[in-house]
């Protein structure tokens, strides 16, 4: 027998088979794909009590010369471009990082041309490299270092709350 309490049973099967189990930010075993950094962000950005205003998810923005498509947008109150933000799981398919990365740097690099862009943030949050993907997210962080995108961990999105924290009015 399982149990001997048949409510016990029914949460422990239930718990076991059917609810996701929350789990906190730490390294785990699993494969941590891109719609999992984009909800951990919104989790955090959360916490920083911003107006839903200031913040415009899957946002087409207008750089210099094109329009580029990212993940989230941050605005001053004055409507301005504070950051752009692309979540890039290393687990992915080369191609897809290397488009997304690309992307990024694309994007970042247009809207500073703006004379309004200037100060622009660019974050990259990511997720590890499996050990076989370790080269791609070193060649990475090289671009993004040549770039000013700055790379944040899902693991911990502090460095992008301080940078944004000049700009934005965050509790």
């Amino acid at each position: 027998m399982l149990s001997n309490d048949p409510d016990e049973l029914v949460d422990s099967l239930f718990n076991e088979m059917v609810a996701a189990v929350p789990h906190p930010r730490t390294r785990a075993g699993r494969v941590v794909g891109r719609a999992d950094i984009l909800n951990e962000v919104d989790r955090e950005v959360l916490t920083w009590q911003l107006s839903p205003k200031l913040i415009e998810p899957e946002a087409r923005v207008h750089g210099k010369t094109a329009t580029h498509r990212v993940d989230r947008v941050f605005y001053t109150p004055r409507r301005h471009i504070a950051a752009i933000v692309e979540a890039i799981s290393f687990a992915q398919e080369p191609a897809t990082v290397y488009g997304l990365r690309g992307s990024l740097i694309v994007a970042a690099d247009d809207l500073r041309d703006r004379r309004e862009g200037k100060d622009l943030l660019a974050f990259a949050v990511y997720a590890d490299a499996p050990q076989d993907r370790l080269d791609d997210m070193r060649e990475s962080a090289r671009l993004f270092k040549a770039h000013e995108v700055q790379p944040v961990s899902h693991l911990s999105m502090a460095p992008m709350r301080n940078g944004l924290a000049s700009m934005l009015p965050i509790g």
